[in-house]
């Protein structure tokens, strides 16, 4: 059984007042209009275009020329990650399927885990689960055993990305 448990540091509660707002009175007092001159010129929002993305990998063109991958292949290094999970989730080299050269290319279940900060969860629940998606950006997992092997239960590893 694993039992997982977060606590925040101890802080002093912060009250909150909410009281009425105050009733509008009647004045008699004129009222003033400002001269042309004190009118505030109003400003101009500049507009924004949306940023490209040629190939759809959710990074966009200007950061992949930066990091010089290409911006019309998903996978510019074709280890099996998108630019996008190695730039940004897995902390990765997109432009080397191997990228601390050990010999196993990124994409390797465990290998993928030395590069970014992570907390590993095994998990037993009582469902027959048949497929997992890793297209949750935090979090990726993998079935470990489950009911084909008689167990009655599924194990799922999870590892999820601090």
């Amino acid at each position: 059984m694993i039992v997982l448990s977060a606590c925040r540091p101890k802080s002093t509660p912060q009250a909150v007042v909410v009281t009425d707002p105050p009733t509008p009175t009647k004045t008699t007092s004129p009222t003033l209009t400002p001269a042309p001159t004190d009118i505030p010129t109003p400003t101009v929002m500049p507009t924004l275009s949306p940023t490209t993305d040629q190939d759809n990998d959710f990074l966009p063109d200007t950061i992949e020329e930066n990091i010089q991958t290409s911006v019309v292949s998903i996978d510019t290094d074709d280890d099996g990650l998108s630019d996008y999970e190695e730039y940004v989730k897995y902390l990765t080299d997109p432009l080397s399927p191997d990228s601390d050269n050990d010999g196993i290319v990124d994409n390797d279940w465990n290998e993928r885990r030395e590069f970014s900060h992570n907390l590993y969860v095994r998990v037993r629940i009582s469902y027959n689960v048949i497929e997992v998606s890793n297209e949750y950006f935090f979090i990726d997992m993998r079935i470990v055993s489950g009911y084909e092997e008689g167990l009655g239960y599924t194990e799922l590893e999870l590892v999820i990305g601090l």
